[in-house]
Protein backbone atom coordinates (compact mmCIF):
# COMPACT_ATOMS: atom_id res chain seq x y z
CA UNK A 1 0.00 0.00 0.00
CA UNK A 2 1.27 3.45 -0.87
CA UNK A 3 -0.36 6.80 -0.26
CA UNK A 4 0.16 10.16 -1.88
CA UNK A 5 -0.32 11.79 1.53
CA UNK A 6 2.75 12.16 3.71
CA UNK A 7 3.18 9.73 6.59
CA UNK A 8 3.73 12.11 9.49
CA UNK A 9 4.83 10.98 12.93
CA UNK A 10 2.64 12.21 15.79
CA UNK A 11 4.24 14.36 18.53
CA UNK A 12 6.31 12.38 21.03
CA UNK A 13 6.74 9.38 18.74
CA UNK A 14 10.19 8.19 17.70
CA UNK A 15 12.20 5.01 17.28
CA UNK A 16 13.92 3.74 20.40
CA UNK A 17 17.06 1.65 20.72
CA UNK A 18 16.53 -2.06 20.33
CA UNK A 19 14.80 -4.62 18.14
CA UNK A 20 11.12 -5.29 17.61
CA UNK A 21 10.04 -8.50 15.87
CA UNK A 22 6.71 -9.37 14.31
CA UNK A 23 6.16 -12.99 13.23
CA UNK A 24 3.32 -13.49 10.75
CA UNK A 25 1.97 -17.00 11.11
CA UNK A 26 0.11 -19.08 8.56
CA UNK A 27 -3.06 -21.15 9.08
CA UNK A 28 -2.49 -21.43 12.85
CA UNK A 29 -5.53 -22.20 14.97
CA UNK A 30 -5.55 -21.19 18.64
CA UNK A 31 -8.09 -23.98 19.21
CA UNK A 32 -5.23 -26.48 18.71
CA UNK A 33 -2.85 -24.63 21.05
CA UNK A 34 -2.85 -25.31 24.79
CA UNK A 35 -1.42 -21.82 25.34
CA UNK A 36 -4.81 -20.47 24.19
CA UNK A 37 -7.04 -23.50 24.73
CA UNK A 38 -5.88 -25.23 27.95
CA UNK A 39 -8.33 -28.09 27.41
CA UNK A 40 -6.76 -29.14 24.11
CA UNK A 41 -5.47 -32.68 24.77
CA UNK A 42 -2.23 -32.47 22.74
CA UNK A 43 0.94 -30.59 23.71
CA UNK A 44 1.45 -28.57 20.54
CA UNK A 45 2.90 -25.45 22.18
CA UNK A 46 5.12 -26.28 25.18
CA UNK A 47 7.18 -23.08 25.00
CA UNK A 48 4.18 -20.81 24.46
CA UNK A 49 2.36 -22.60 27.30
CA UNK A 50 5.15 -21.54 29.64
CA UNK A 51 5.30 -18.01 28.23
CA UNK A 52 1.55 -17.55 28.70
CA UNK A 53 2.25 -17.67 32.44
CA UNK A 54 5.07 -15.12 32.24
CA UNK A 55 4.49 -11.48 33.25
CA UNK A 56 6.41 -10.46 30.12
CA UNK A 57 3.74 -11.83 27.76
CA UNK A 58 0.20 -10.90 26.82
CA UNK A 59 -1.99 -13.57 25.19
CA UNK A 60 -5.24 -12.36 23.62
CA UNK A 61 -8.27 -14.47 24.52
CA UNK A 62 -10.41 -13.56 21.52
CA UNK A 63 -8.17 -13.15 18.49
CA UNK A 64 -9.82 -13.49 15.08
CA UNK A 65 -8.79 -13.09 11.46
CA UNK A 66 -10.47 -10.48 9.32
CA UNK A 67 -10.58 -12.90 6.36
CA UNK A 68 -9.81 -16.62 5.80
CA UNK A 69 -7.20 -16.18 3.04
CA UNK A 70 -3.64 -14.89 3.31
CA UNK A 71 -3.56 -12.02 0.85
CA UNK A 72 -6.91 -10.53 1.87
CA UNK A 73 -6.19 -10.90 5.58
CA UNK A 74 -2.66 -9.48 5.50
CA UNK A 75 -3.57 -6.66 3.13
CA UNK A 76 -5.67 -5.37 6.02
CA UNK A 77 -3.46 -6.52 8.92
CA UNK A 78 -0.33 -4.84 7.54
CA UNK A 79 -1.99 -1.56 6.54
CA UNK A 80 -4.25 1.01 8.17
CA UNK A 81 -7.20 -0.34 6.19
CA UNK A 82 -9.58 -2.29 8.40
CA UNK A 83 -13.17 -3.49 8.44
CA UNK A 84 -14.35 -0.54 10.50
CA UNK A 85 -12.72 2.65 9.19
CA UNK A 86 -13.88 2.48 5.56
CA UNK A 87 -10.37 3.25 4.27
CA UNK A 88 -9.80 1.85 0.78
CA UNK A 89 -6.63 -0.18 0.23
CA UNK A 90 -5.46 2.19 -2.49
CA UNK A 91 -5.57 5.00 0.09
CA UNK A 92 -3.74 3.03 2.79
CA UNK A 93 -0.23 3.08 4.21
CA UNK A 94 1.60 0.06 5.62
CA UNK A 95 3.18 -0.83 8.92
CA UNK A 96 6.50 -0.65 7.11
CA UNK A 97 5.79 3.00 6.24
CA UNK A 98 4.97 3.79 9.86
CA UNK A 99 8.11 2.04 11.11
CA UNK A 100 10.34 3.86 8.65
CA UNK A 101 8.74 7.20 9.48
CA UNK A 102 9.65 6.61 13.13
CA UNK A 103 13.28 5.99 12.19
CA UNK A 104 13.57 2.22 12.36
CA UNK A 105 15.55 0.06 10.00
CA UNK A 106 13.16 -2.51 8.56
CA UNK A 107 13.93 -6.05 7.38
CA UNK A 108 11.51 -8.53 5.84
CA UNK A 109 12.20 -12.28 6.02
CA UNK A 110 9.77 -14.51 4.16
CA UNK A 111 9.55 -18.27 3.76
CA UNK A 112 6.63 -17.90 1.37
CA UNK A 113 6.88 -17.68 -2.40
CA UNK A 114 7.88 -14.21 -3.55
CA UNK A 115 6.30 -14.58 -6.99
CA UNK A 116 3.06 -16.27 -5.99
CA UNK A 117 -0.05 -14.47 -7.20
CA UNK A 118 -1.70 -15.43 -3.92
CA UNK A 119 0.83 -13.39 -1.97
CA UNK A 120 1.65 -10.61 -4.45
CA UNK A 121 0.07 -7.87 -2.33
CA UNK A 122 2.04 -8.99 0.72
CA UNK A 123 5.25 -9.09 -1.31
CA UNK A 124 4.78 -5.45 -2.29
CA UNK A 125 4.60 -4.48 1.39
CA UNK A 126 7.63 -6.63 2.22
CA UNK A 127 9.74 -5.05 -0.47
CA UNK A 128 9.09 -1.60 1.00
CA UNK A 129 11.47 -2.64 3.79
CA UNK A 130 15.11 -1.57 3.74
CA UNK A 131 15.97 -5.14 2.81
CA UNK A 132 13.95 -8.27 2.04
CA UNK A 133 15.04 -11.90 2.20
CA UNK A 134 13.01 -14.49 0.30
CA UNK A 135 13.96 -17.93 1.56
CA UNK A 136 13.29 -21.28 -0.07
CA UNK A 137 13.65 -23.31 3.11
CA UNK A 138 11.80 -24.41 6.23
CA UNK A 139 10.74 -21.87 8.86
CA UNK A 140 13.29 -23.28 11.27
CA UNK A 141 16.01 -21.49 9.29
CA UNK A 142 14.78 -18.10 10.55
CA UNK A 143 17.62 -17.56 13.02
CA UNK A 144 20.21 -18.35 10.33
CA UNK A 145 18.72 -15.56 8.20
CA UNK A 146 18.62 -13.19 11.18
CA UNK A 147 22.35 -13.74 11.64
CA UNK A 148 22.88 -12.35 8.13
CA UNK A 149 21.17 -9.04 8.88
CA UNK A 150 23.42 -5.97 9.02
CA UNK A 151 23.82 -4.31 12.43
CA UNK A 152 21.21 -1.72 13.37
CA UNK A 153 20.66 0.24 16.55
CA UNK A 154 16.90 0.58 16.05
CA UNK A 155 15.16 -2.02 13.92
CA UNK A 156 11.97 -3.91 13.19
CA UNK A 157 12.13 -7.41 11.71
CA UNK A 158 9.10 -8.89 9.94
CA UNK A 159 9.19 -12.70 9.60
CA UNK A 160 6.53 -14.33 7.40
CA UNK A 161 6.46 -18.09 7.87
CA UNK A 162 4.82 -21.06 6.12
CA UNK A 163 3.56 -22.23 9.49
CA UNK A 164 0.69 -24.70 9.22
CA UNK A 165 -0.33 -24.34 5.59
CA UNK A 166 -1.45 -27.53 3.85
CA UNK A 167 0.33 -29.85 2.88
CA UNK A 168 1.17 -29.96 6.57
CA UNK A 169 4.09 -32.37 6.74
CA UNK A 170 5.83 -30.46 3.96
CA UNK A 171 6.26 -27.60 6.46
CA UNK A 172 8.40 -29.55 8.93
CA UNK A 173 11.58 -31.65 8.72
CA UNK A 174 11.06 -35.29 7.79
CA UNK A 175 10.20 -37.28 10.90
CA UNK A 176 9.94 -34.16 13.07
CA UNK A 177 6.83 -35.38 14.85
CA UNK A 178 8.82 -38.11 16.61
CA UNK A 179 10.72 -35.44 18.56
CA UNK A 180 7.49 -33.97 19.96
CA UNK A 181 5.02 -35.10 22.62
CA UNK A 182 2.27 -35.47 20.02
CA UNK A 183 0.95 -39.05 19.94
CA UNK A 184 0.67 -40.70 16.54
CA UNK A 185 -2.97 -41.56 17.20
CA UNK A 186 -3.84 -37.86 17.41
CA UNK A 187 -6.59 -37.46 14.74
CA UNK A 188 -5.00 -34.16 13.70
CA UNK A 189 -1.43 -35.37 13.98
CA UNK A 190 -0.06 -33.85 10.76
CA UNK A 191 -1.53 -30.41 11.52
CA UNK A 192 -0.62 -30.43 15.20
CA UNK A 193 2.98 -31.29 14.38
CA UNK A 194 3.26 -28.05 12.39
CA UNK A 195 2.12 -26.06 15.43
CA UNK A 196 4.79 -27.75 17.55
CA UNK A 197 7.39 -26.84 14.92
CA UNK A 198 6.22 -23.22 14.91
CA UNK A 199 6.39 -23.16 18.71
CA UNK A 200 10.01 -24.35 18.58
CA UNK A 201 10.84 -21.81 15.86
CA UNK A 202 9.28 -18.94 17.86
CA UNK A 203 11.34 -20.01 20.86
CA UNK A 204 14.56 -19.95 18.83
CA UNK A 205 13.81 -16.50 17.35
CA UNK A 206 12.97 -15.14 20.78
CA UNK A 207 16.09 -16.57 22.42
CA UNK A 208 18.46 -15.38 19.72
CA UNK A 209 16.97 -11.89 19.64
CA UNK A 210 17.13 -11.57 23.43
CA UNK A 211 20.76 -12.65 23.51
CA UNK A 212 22.07 -10.81 20.46
CA UNK A 213 19.66 -8.13 19.19
CA UNK A 214 18.51 -6.22 22.29
CA UNK A 215 14.94 -7.49 21.88
CA UNK A 216 12.34 -5.04 23.16
CA UNK A 217 9.07 -6.49 21.86
CA UNK A 218 7.86 -9.46 19.83
CA UNK A 219 4.44 -10.00 18.29
CA UNK A 220 3.07 -13.25 16.90
CA UNK A 221 -0.23 -13.62 15.08
CA UNK A 222 -1.61 -15.75 12.28
CA UNK A 223 -3.10 -14.54 9.01
CA UNK A 224 -6.05 -16.90 9.49
CA UNK A 225 -6.73 -20.28 11.09
CA UNK A 226 -7.70 -23.68 9.67
CA UNK A 227 -10.72 -25.95 9.38
CA UNK A 228 -9.69 -29.59 9.60
CA UNK A 229 -12.04 -30.55 6.76
CA UNK A 230 -12.23 -27.50 4.49
CA UNK A 231 -8.83 -25.95 5.33
CA UNK A 232 -9.42 -22.22 4.73
CA UNK A 233 -10.99 -19.94 2.12
CA UNK A 234 -14.35 -18.47 1.25
CA UNK A 235 -15.87 -21.73 0.03
CA UNK A 236 -17.33 -23.73 2.88
CA UNK A 237 -16.51 -21.02 5.42
CA UNK A 238 -16.50 -21.95 9.10
CA UNK A 239 -15.43 -20.02 12.17
CA UNK A 240 -12.64 -22.57 12.62
CA UNK A 241 -10.93 -20.70 9.78
CA UNK A 242 -10.58 -17.45 11.73
CA UNK A 243 -9.81 -18.31 15.38
CA UNK A 244 -6.18 -17.19 15.47
CA UNK A 245 -3.39 -16.93 18.04
CA UNK A 246 -2.18 -13.44 18.95
CA UNK A 247 0.41 -12.66 21.61
CA UNK A 248 2.81 -9.89 22.50
CA UNK A 249 6.09 -9.96 24.42
CA UNK A 250 7.22 -6.79 26.21
CA UNK A 251 10.70 -6.88 27.71
CA UNK A 252 11.28 -5.70 31.29
CA UNK A 253 13.33 -2.77 29.97
CA UNK A 254 10.55 -1.79 27.59
CA UNK A 255 7.95 -1.95 30.37
CA UNK A 256 10.02 0.34 32.57
CA UNK A 257 10.01 2.98 29.84
CA UNK A 258 6.36 2.40 28.90
CA UNK A 259 4.63 1.24 32.12
CA UNK A 260 1.11 1.87 30.78
CA UNK A 261 1.23 -0.51 27.81
CA UNK A 262 0.91 -3.88 29.54
CA UNK A 263 -1.89 -2.76 31.90
CA UNK A 264 -3.80 -1.43 28.88
CA UNK A 265 -3.39 -4.74 27.07
CA UNK A 266 -4.52 -6.65 30.12
CA UNK A 267 -7.57 -4.43 30.52
CA UNK A 268 -8.53 -5.34 26.94
CA UNK A 269 -7.84 -9.08 27.31
CA UNK A 270 -11.50 -10.10 27.21
CA UNK A 271 -12.33 -7.90 24.23
CA UNK A 272 -12.50 -9.13 20.64
CA UNK A 273 -9.46 -8.36 18.51
CA UNK A 274 -9.53 -8.82 14.74
CA UNK A 275 -6.12 -8.86 13.11
CA UNK A 276 -6.91 -6.00 10.75
CA UNK A 277 -6.28 -3.82 13.82
CA UNK A 278 -2.63 -4.83 13.96
CA UNK A 279 -1.56 -1.58 12.26
CA UNK A 280 -2.68 0.52 15.21
CA UNK A 281 -1.58 -1.95 17.87
CA UNK A 282 1.94 -2.42 16.50
CA UNK A 283 2.33 1.31 15.76
CA UNK A 284 1.37 2.07 19.35
CA UNK A 285 3.80 -0.46 20.82
CA UNK A 286 6.66 0.69 18.57
CA UNK A 287 6.14 4.39 19.35
CA UNK A 288 5.46 4.81 15.65
CA UNK A 289 2.03 6.44 15.68
CA UNK A 290 1.39 8.49 12.56
CA UNK A 291 -1.36 10.64 11.11
CA UNK A 292 -2.97 7.35 9.95
CA UNK A 293 -3.19 5.96 13.50
CA UNK A 294 -6.49 5.78 15.44
CA UNK A 295 -6.25 4.90 19.13
CA UNK A 296 -9.69 3.24 19.28
CA UNK A 297 -8.23 0.39 17.18
CA UNK A 298 -5.06 -0.01 19.29
CA UNK A 299 -5.35 -2.96 21.69
CA UNK A 300 -2.46 -1.50 23.72
CA UNK A 301 -4.40 1.72 24.35
CA UNK A 302 -6.91 2.43 27.14
CA UNK A 303 -9.04 3.96 24.37
CA UNK A 304 -9.44 0.65 22.50
CA UNK A 305 -13.04 0.11 21.54
CA UNK A 306 -14.93 -1.12 18.51
CA UNK A 307 -17.72 1.38 18.02
CA UNK A 308 -19.62 -1.28 16.07
CA UNK A 309 -19.87 -5.04 16.36
CA UNK A 310 -16.72 -7.01 15.59
CA UNK A 311 -16.85 -8.64 12.18
CA UNK A 312 -15.01 -10.96 9.82
CA UNK A 313 -15.18 -11.78 6.09
CA UNK A 314 -14.72 -8.03 5.58
CA UNK A 315 -17.91 -7.09 7.31
CA UNK A 316 -20.17 -9.91 6.17
CA UNK A 317 -20.25 -11.97 9.38
CA UNK A 318 -20.35 -11.17 13.10
CA UNK A 319 -17.69 -12.56 15.40
CA UNK A 320 -20.33 -13.07 18.10
CA UNK A 321 -22.06 -15.60 15.82
CA UNK A 322 -19.08 -17.91 16.28
CA UNK A 323 -20.55 -21.00 18.01
CA UNK A 324 -17.52 -21.13 20.32
CA UNK A 325 -17.58 -17.44 21.18
CA UNK A 326 -17.65 -16.77 24.91
CA UNK A 327 -19.10 -13.48 26.05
Amino acid sequence: AENAKAVVLLPGQTAEDGTHIIVIGESASRVHMQSFTPGYPVKTTPWEDAMAKSPDFFFADKGYANFPTTVMSLSYALTNTNQYNKTALNDAVSLVDAAKAAGYRTDWISFQNRSSLASAGVSVIGERCDASYWENSLDGEAVKVMKRLPPARRRIIFIHINGSHYNYLARVPVGYGKSTDIPEDDPYYNYDVTLAYTDEMLHSIFTYAKEHLNLKTMIYFSDHAEDMVYYHGTSGFSYDMIRIPFWIYLSPDYRKIHPDILPALQSNKDKIFTNDLLFETASGIWQAKTNFYQDIYDLSSPSYVLDQEAVTMHGKLLITDDPKFKK
